[in-house]
Order: C-alpha cells, then sequence, then structure tokens
C-alpha cells in the first residue's frame, strides 16, 4: 500500500483504516437495555452530563457523569443513538454514534484536551457550522444503515448509504470521513481524500479524518505530507492507536526513525492486533 514498504507493513496500515466513531451494529428487539459508559477526560468530571439522542435528534435522557468518569441510561430501547457529552452550560465537547441492541451496553468517550485558544471544530467538539446543518434524520438513518452494512462486510451497500447520507445533509463530517474510508476499501484513494478533506473543512482538525487523510497520502507516494498529517492528528489526540500505528509504520520506512517508530508502535500495539503483527515483523537491525 505504501511504497517501499514490505507486505507485514502493507497489512498494517490497512487495518488502520478504522474509525472510532462506528460501534458494531446490534439488531433491535422488543426489550430494552441498560447503557453504561466512561467519559475519560483531563478535565473536571463534575461539569459533564451525556445525553442520549434519539435518531429524531431529541435528547431522550441525561446522566450526569460520577466522579470516577463513569455514566448509566437504564430501560434504553434498542436502536441508534447519540451520546452527546455536555458541560453544566450546556455546550457539546464530544458525541458519537451508537447502536444498542439487546444486550447491555458499554460505552466509552473521550473528550478531548481544550488547550487555551483552540479554535472551534477541533478534536471531539462540534463546529458553528455543524450546530447551525446537524444531519437530518434520514441522513442519520442512512448513516446507521451504513455502519451496519459496513459490520458485515458489505462494503458497496454502505457506500451507497454514506452517499445518500452526505446528499442529505452535505454538512454532516462524521458520514464524509466514513464515505471515505468505504472509497478507499474500493481502491477509489482520489475521492477518499476528497472526503476527508471536506470533513476537514466542516469540522476543523480532528484525528479521526486526519488519520485517514494521512493514510491516504503515504498510499499516494506523499510520505513527508503523510507524516505531518498523522502528527496533527496525534497532537489533537495522543492516544490514537491507530494514529500510532500510521506514524509508527511510515518512520519504519527510514533506518534512521525506526527507533522512534518502534516507540508509536508498541503504543499502538496495546490495542491493535495488526500493530503487533507490524512489530512482529520487523527484523534486528
Amino acid at each position: 500500500m505504501i511504497p517501499n514498504t514490505c507486505v507485514r507493513p502493507r497489512a498494517a496500515l490497512t487495518a488502520a483504516v478504522c474509525l472510532c466513531l462506528a460501534l458494531p451494529a446490534l439488531a433491535a428487539q422488543d426489550h430494552e437495555t441498560t447503557v453504561h459508559g466512561v467519559v475519560t477526560s483531563s478535565q473536571p468530571y463534575d461539569d459533564f452530563f451525556v445525553q442520549l439522542i434519539d435518531s429524531h435528534r431529541a435528547v431522550s435522557a441525561r446522566a450526569e457523569v460520577q466522579g470516577d468518569g463513569s455514566f448509566e441510561f437504564s430501560h434504553v430501547s434498542p436502536g441508534d443513538y447519540i451520546l452527546r457529552v455536555v458541560t453544566a452550560e450546556g455546550d457539546t465537547v464530544c458525541e458519537r454514534q451508537a447502536s444498542v441492541g439487546q444486550w447491555e451496553a458499554e460505552i466509552d468517550l473521550r473528550v478531548p484536551d481544550a488547550p487555551r485558544g483552540r479554535a472551534a471544530g477541533a478534536a471531539g467538539t462540534v463546529s458553528v457550522k455543524q450546530l447551525l446543518h446537524p444531519p437530518s434524520k434520514k441522513a442519520f438513518q442512512s448513516f446507521a444503515a451504513a455502519q451496519k452494512f459496513s459490520s458485515s462486510g458489505d462494503y458497496a451497500k454502505a457506500t451507497t448509504a454514506l452517499e445518500r447520507a452526505v446528499a442529505e445533509s452535505p454538512d454532516y463530517a462524521e458520514a464524509h470521513v466514513n464515505l471515505g474510508v468505504e472509497y478507499i476499501r474500493g481502491g477509489h484513494l482520489q475521492q477518499a481524500e476528497a472526503e476527508f478533506r471536506r470533513a476537514l473543512d466542516i469540522a476543523g482538525p480532528f484525528p479521526a479524518a486526519l488519520c485517514n487523510l494521512a493514510w491516504v497520502q503515504a498510499r499516494t507516494g506523499h510520505r513527508d505530507q503523510a507524516l505531518e498529517t498523522v502528527r496533527a492528528g496525534l497532537r489533537l489526540d495522543q492516544s490514537s492507536p491507530q494514529g500510532h500505528l500510521i506514524l509508527g509504520a511510515l518512520l519504519a520506512q527510514d533506518p534512521r526513525t525506526r527507533d522512534e517508530a518502534i516507540l508509536h508502535l508498541t503504543k499502538a500495539a496495546e490495542t491493535l492486533k495488526s500493530a503487533r503483527d507490524f512489530l512482529a515483523g520487523l527484523q534486528p537491525r
């Protein structure tokens, strides 16, 4: 996938094109379940609440984040939701889509650090454009359907569903990122890059779009640009395993940066099997 790389690194980079937004989709059931979760943040938890938003964009429940970062919703009907972390003043700091099925669900929400001077639309925040133009119900339904198709391996249908979502709601940044991923799977790298750049135009810099854009840049031979892009993504989320995997794979191409590559790959290997495989394939100097 990336020029001058061996087979194992290529496989690892392919696996890096995954999204934190998607949870495995479960079939809807007739009974209710409980949703547990944990908010990870460097900010005080007593300032945060989690909203459970249904497919009609209505807030169906609200839970206080406890001192250990945990939250819980009881009696949740199976279906597709948005979980949104908000401050006591009602400001949105991050959100994600989730599909709730018949079993108890465990969901992690990561609140990005917010250094002074960060612009609207930085990692995990919602840009002004997104707030003014939230996705419509039809766009959300197409997005959720695409997640299910992609989870089952039907990438062509996932692509079609996401194309419907962005046609319905052109400022749906998450849908543009996921569509870019499906274009990568179909071998359409130029279209994928356009989708990632569109997402960045809408929402500002955020790790999922930056890491996937870096993968495309690397795949098309623009290694220096890819390094710059993935480092920007890691500055926004230093814990991103996909970012560490992509950066490690790029650095491993140059013997002079091999030690730094191993550091990044080791961090990614904590959660990604592909990173562990990559490390195992590196030969001693």
